[in-house]
């Protein structure tokens, strides 16, 4: 029998705390509608309707038994949302929020229950027919639908686009879009640009050529491949390389990689999204990292920065370092020296951003001949810190060149990969956040 997907407890309304909630004078409405968003494994996402005009802020309680509350956490005037953190994984906690000011505090929402999920990795068992084994493909996450598409493979082989939804038992669909489609290739980047629900796909190689193509794949009810020709000039073919999407400025930022003459590049190119692409080449202050490849990199929206780590040089020296790289109006290079327990150096690693919990999330990779099945956090507060994440459960073998994601349930979501005896790997595994 095939796993559920989903081992979520989902939130429901339990009750309302109306009645008699509120502290001293008060006119405040109180907060109706209060539900539940992301559940993961030590933070509870909350929404509510704000019915006020003239709260200075709403309290947020929690309770292990419904009963029995304590204020845990406050959000501005004006929210509708709240991240409650540091909850115990696999906990029932029941929740309620209200509106306060000087005057007082309205009356209590109604009151809402969530689990949170176990910390642990579990194998994921999707209905369907999977993608053949794969690595150096590339995964988006997309949360129009709650899927994750993934495109390229190692073997060149396979030019389908390939969609796994994530709500429920999960499945496997060919998603099959219209137009004439990019040829089979490999380690190339792709970025979901939220602006305009699509897909954008840079570079790569297709076992001729090393290619410095752009393509489109718009989404929506009928998914439609299109070739793009942006103006400017181009950073030419590359793979190997990362790209980003900012969404502040609505561009794809890209970094790194190598050309076909096999030279290494620390460049920064930006390609926005607008209208009409145009490429165009950064120059940021400082001095910039070395020349890699096999390096990741995420977009800090919190900070609108992004931020790099680990890679390979040129002469074959792999590297531990982190990078961020600012993106305002005058984008700066720093080298960051992070506290805690630093991972080893590696490459064709995985790294994902968290916003729920302000930080990266890196998984796998090889620290040379080896595979690494491991998984570290770097907090992206004031002072980034290393940890080494411990779950329960059994580990995903350890690989390179796979595919990372987080979903709309604060799940990350690893797919495929290179094996330690060099074979593509089949699977697909979760990590409950």
């Amino acid at each position: 029998m095939r796993k559920q997907f989903l081992s979520l407890i989902g939130a429901i309304a339990v009750g309302c705390g109306g009645g008699g909630g509120g502290d001293g004078v008060s006119v405040l409405q109180a907060p109706s509608s209060l539900g539940i968003g992301v559940v993961g494994s030590s933070a509870v996402g909350l929404n509510w309707i704000d019915n006020s005009s003239d709260e200075s802020e709403f309290k947020i309680e929690s309770s292990l038994d419904g009963v029995k509350f304590n204020q845990v956490s406050t959000a501005p005037s004006g929210s509708t949302r709240a991240v409650v953190m540091a909850l115990q994984a696999a906990t029932q906690y029941w929740f309620r929020v209200r509106a306060s000011n000087g005057n007082g505090n309205s009356a209590y929402s109604n009151i809402v229950m969530a689990t949170t999920m176990a910390f642990l990795w579990s194998k994921v068992h999707p209905f369907g027919i999977p993608p053949t084994p794969r690595y150096n493909h590339t995964a988006i996450y997309v949360p129009t639908g709650n899927r994750m598409l993934v495109f390229g493979d190692n073997n060149v082989a396979d030019n389908q686009v390939w969609s796994l939804s994530l709500d429920g038992p999960g499945a496997w669909t060919n998603l099959a879009p219209a137009g004439s489609p990019p040829s089979a290739r490999e380690t190339l980047s792709s970025v979901y640009d939220s602006a305009n629900d699509r897909v954008i796909f840079f570079g790569g190689r297709d076992g001729v050529a090393y290619l410095d193509e752009v393509w489109e794949l718009s989404l929506g009810s009928s998914p439609l491949w299109k070739r793009l020709t942006p103006s400017g000039f181009s950073p030419g073919d590359r793979h190997l390389h990362t790209a980003i999407y900012d969404s502040a400025k609505q561009r794809m930022i890209v970094f790194g990689g190598r050309d076909a003459n096999l030279n290494y590049h620390n460049s920064v190119w930006e390609l926005s999204l607008g209208v009409s692409p145009t490429w165009s080449p950064l120059t940021p202050n400082n001095a910039p990292p070395t020349p890699r490849i096999g390096h990741s990199a995420i977009y800090d929206s919190a900070k609108q920065r992004m931020v790099v780590f680990g890679g390979i040089q040129s002469g074959g020296t792999y590297v531990n370092e982190v990078w961020e790289l600012s993106l305002g109006n005058s984008p700066s290079w720093t080298s960051l020296s992070p506290a805690g327990s630093v991972p080893g150096a590696r490459f064709f690693h995985t790294a994902i951003y968290d916003s729920l919990h302000q930080r990266m999330l890196v998984m796998g990779g090889t620290g040379g001949p080896s595979r690494l099945d491991d998984a570290f956090e770097l907090s992206l507060g004031s002072t980034p810190t290393w940890s080494q994440l411990t779950p329960s459960g059994t580990l995903p073998a350890a690989r390179m060149l796979h595919s990372a994601i987080l979903d709309g349930f604060g799940r990350m979501i690893i797919l495929d990969g290179n094996d330690v005896n060099g074979n593509g790997l089949n699977d697909v595994w979760q990590l409950p956040l």
